[in-house]
C-alpha cells in the first residue's frame, strides 16, 4: 500500500515503542536509553527517507525539463493542425503520492506525477485547463493555442497555511494552475 499513513504509522509505533522501553528502563540506566532511543528514531527516519525517494514519495531534485520529441520527431517540432500542453508540476511534499488528473474542457486527457512533466497535443483553439485530486481541484486557466503553439502551465499545491485553509473551506481551489511563458532549464 503506497501511501503516508503507512510510513507514518510505523514510524508512530517505532516511537510509542521506544517510549514504552525508555519507561520500563531501570534509573541506573537511564542516561543510555536517552541517548540509544533518539538514535534509534533517527535511524528509522533515515530508513524510512530512503525507501519513500526510491518508490518516488520524496523527489531527490528538480525535474529534468529537457524538450521532449513531439509528433514531427524532431525537438520543439509540432505538426500542422495541432498545439502542444506542457503541464509540470513542480516538486512539493504535499500530496506527493498521489497524481493529478488533467483535465482539458472537462474531459480528463492525463495525469501527472510529483516533480514531473507530461506533453499533451491538444487541437488549437480556446480551451478550459484545470488539475484535479479527488475533492480538490484548481481554477480553470483559458488557453488559446494557435497552430504549432507549445503552452507551458505549471501546477502544484497551495503552500503553507493559505494552502491549508484553501484545501479546508474552498477545495476547489486548493490547487494551483498557472501559465508561465516557458520552461525551467
Amino acid at each position: 500500500m503506497k501511501s503516508w499513513s503507512l510510513i507514518l504509522g510505523w514510524v508512530g509505533v517505532s516511537l510509542v515503542l521506544g517510549l514504552i522501553l525508555l519507561a520500563q528502563q531501570p534509573s541506573d540506566s537511564w542516561a543510555i536509553s536517552r541517548v540509544a532511543v533518539p538514535i534509534g528514531f533517527l535511524v528509522v527516519i533515515v530508513v524510512v527517507t530512503r525507501v519513500m525517494r526510491r518508490r518516488g514519495y520524496v523527489a531527490p531534485g528538480p525535474p529534468d525539463l529537457a524538450s521532449t520529441p513531439s509528433s514531427g520527431g524532431q525537438l520543439g517540432v509540432v505538426a500542422p493542425g495541432e498545439a502542444t500542453l506542457e503541464i509540470v508540476r513542480e516538486s512539493a511534499l504535499k500530496l506527493s503520492p498521489w497524481a493529478f488528473d488533467i483535465r482539458v474542457d472537462e474531459a480528463l486527457v492525463g495525469q501527472v506525477s510529483n516533480n514531473a512533466k507530461v506533453s499533451l497535443v491538444i487541437a488549437p483553439g480556446p480551451h478550459h485547463v484545470r488539475v484535479a485530486m479527488d475533492c480538490w481541484a484548481s481554477r480553470p486557466v483559458e488557453i488559446n493555442p494557435s497552430d504549432g503553439q507549445v503552452v507551458h502551465l505549471e501546477c502544484r499545491p497551495r503552500p503553507g497555511f493559505v494552502g491549508w485553509w484553501a484545501g479546508t473551506t474552498r477545495p476547489a481551489e486548493y490547487l494551483r494552475l498557472r501559465e508561465t511563458p516557458r520552461l525551467r532549464t
